[in-house]
């Protein structure tokens, strides 16, 4: 009888470990670098979120604790998720808690022949969000207007427009990946990256070995690069030799 006797604590202790496990979880998401109009009890603005690159856009009607959000940035985060029990009327049944910034990557670009990444759109002397074909605006949306796709940067050009190779903005259910020896980009369909991969490409930007020399260069993106080595693993287009001004 004894032996029964102290079987069950450890049978309990168990079973509460086992149901304590199920009630938290981690994820990764990526967020858009802009808000969503949306209405929950009321009117506001929301994430917009997905949990792997080829989904839709989803709005988040939730807060992120421990995660601020800048607005024209782009993340890929990871969050603990855990279930809140009997949550009050109009509240959500889960809490969401930042555990790491993967990714974080600015969109902000300038025109290239008239023409931006795709999912934007030249207003001026810079590219935003283009909020002008059809609800919902994202990096990556293709417009498609009177059967016509419009025009966007293709990944090779975004460097003239201020944008870093591993920054690159793929259209819409494409993956961004990268030629081994140089790092040059190319978004292709997720399907083929296997096969890529056997023939010199890889999905983690390159790290490359430039020297410490102090040549500075000013790229198209407005930041100064240490030499011509620098600013050409990267793939912006040069501004001007020289520092770049404040």
């Amino acid at each position: 009888m004894k032996t029964i006797w102290f079987a069950i604590p450890f049978i309990l202790i168990g079973t509460i470990a086992i149901s304590e496990s199920f009630s938290e979880e981690t994820k990764t998401f990526f967020i858009s670098p802009s808000l969503a109009d949306c209405v929950g009890i009321a009117p506001q603005k929301c994430l917009q979120i997905r949990e792997d690159e080829t989904s839709d856009w989803q709005n988040f009607y939730d807060s992120i604790e421990g995660f601020a959000f800048e607005q024209g940035h782009s993340y890929k985060i990871l969050v603990k998720v855990t279930d809140v029990e009997n949550p009050p009327a109009d509240s959500s049944s889960k809490k969401y808690t930042l555990i790491d910034i993967l990714e974080k990557t600015s969109t902000r670009h300038v025109p290239y022949k008239n023409m931006c990444a795709p999912g934007f759109v030249p207003l001026g002397e810079i590219c935003v969000l283009d909020d002008r074909c059809g609800p919902g605006a994202y990096p990556g949306k293709v417009c498609v207007m009177d059967g016509q796709e419009k025009p966007y940067l293709r990944p090779l050009l975004q460097g003239e427009a201020g944008i870093p190779a591993h920054s690159v903005i793929c259209a819409e259910k494409l993956t961004l990946i990268f030629k081994s020896n140089d790092g040059s980009p190319a978004c292709v369909k997720p399907q083929s990256v296997q096969t890529l991969q056997t023939r010199g490409w890889q999905t983690n930007f390159p790290n490359f070995a430039c020297t410490l020399e102090y040549a500075p260069i000013c790229g198209v993106d407005g930041k100064t690069y240490g030499n011509k080595c620098m600013i050409s693993s990267e793939h912006i287009a040069i501004d001007h030799v020289g520092e770049c001004s404040e």
